[in-house]
């Protein structure tokens, strides 16, 4: 999750390029995901999070299976 705030929380597609799979879905609040489904590209993605947090994100789905 990309917040700590854990009401209304939903799954969504991380890399907007890639489809729905496992590797590719995290948690978010409501809001976040109304900002995240804004982005059309992983560029996108990498403008509105700060780095430390989308390398974070990326190793865990890269290690989730």
């Amino acid at each position: 999750m990309i917040s700590e705030k854990t009401s209304k929380i939903k799954f969504v597609i991380w890399n907007p390029e890639k489809g729905s799979s496992i590797e590719n879905i995290v948690l978010m609040t409501r809001n976040e995901v109304f900002n995240h489904y804004k982005l059309s590209s992983m560029i996108e993605v990498e403008k509105k999070y700060d780095e430390k947090l989308i390398k974070k994100i990326n190793n865990i789905l890269n290690n989730s299976l």
